[in-house]
């Protein structure tokens, strides 16, 4: 798989090209599902942060997939390029695309935290803490935050942790689950944006004929109805994708649109 990696700003940062499994055809019987961190968690650990004038940081575990054991024994065929009639490869760690990748990366992740001496929050996913520090992670992305009384312990924290995977210290946090977060320390404030997810939502899914103006907010009072357009696999898919990426927005960072993706999400029922 070949990516662009874009800066908080949205302008190219990198390139990237990693070895990808094609996991839509892998069959399993092993649970696959991994929790993931709540956007309303990270918005009030943020507003702690803020008010206590607390420590953040943040840090990116490389190919952190392939820190993980797999459970059971995976074959795949070697890819383009490579292949031969006769040969498998025989996996020895967790790939992306992988199924159980995510779960097999959650497992490994919190038990390494557990021998760190810190517990998992009670009905918080992906949230762990000790009386010193808190850390939260989504995926391969993890922010520890601390007190600066307790500064000592962050760093021995962060000594051990980079001495287990190799991760990338970030230094303070940036931008963290499809979110940029700006720090003004000062004034003890935390601003959180998804202005760059947003940008990106607008050039896939640009309008077929610009805007005269704003559209209305709240909703206008007219009821909306289902279009009488004949639609089809592309446009339903569309539909559910738009729709979706909405979602993400309304409940992370901009309450404001919910209402309006509550509406566009009823018609969902009308594609299938």
């Amino acid at each position: 798989m070949f990516k662009y990696k874009l800066d908080d700003q949205g302008f190219l940062a990198k390139y990237k090209a990693r070895i990808h499994v094609r996991g839509d055809l892998q069959t399993t019987v092993e649970d696959t599902y991994a929790t993931t961190l709540a956007t309303r968690i990270f918005r009030a650990l943020m507003a702690i942060a803020a008010f206590f004038n607390i420590e953040i940081r943040q840090y990116d575990a490389v190919n952190a997939f392939t820190n993980a054991q797999l459970a059971t024994p995976v074959y795949c065929h070697p890819p383009e390029g490579l292949s031969d009639s006769e040969h498998l490869w025989k996996l020895r760690r967790a790939l992306y695309s992988l199924k159980t990748s995510p779960l097999l990366w959650y497992k490994e992740l919190t038990k390494a935290l557990t021998e760190l001496g810190l517990h998992e929050v009670k009905d918080a996913p992906c949230l762990w803490m000790n009386d010193k520090l808190i850390v939260l992670f989504y995926v391969d992305d993890i922010v520890v935050i601390g007190s600066p009384a307790y500064i000592e312990t962050l760093n021995e924290f962060e000594r051990k942790l980079l001495q287990r995977y190799k991760i990338r210290s970030l230094g303070p946090l940036r931008p963290f689950y499809g979110m940029q977060v700006q720090r003004d320390r000062e004034n003890s404030a935390i601003w959180i944006s998804q202005e760059a997810y947003i940008e990106k939502l607008h050039q896939k899914f640009s309008s077929p004929k610009p805007f005269t103006k704003a559209p209305a907010t709240p909703l206008p009072l007219e009821e909306l109805l289902p279009s009488e357009q004949q639609s089809n696999d592309v446009t339903k898919h569309r539909y559910a994708q738009v729709t979706g990426s909405i979602g993400y927005v309304a409940g992370a960072t901009r309450p404001d649109v919910a209402k309006a993706h509550s509406k566009l999400a009823e018609f969902l029922t009308y594609l299938s």
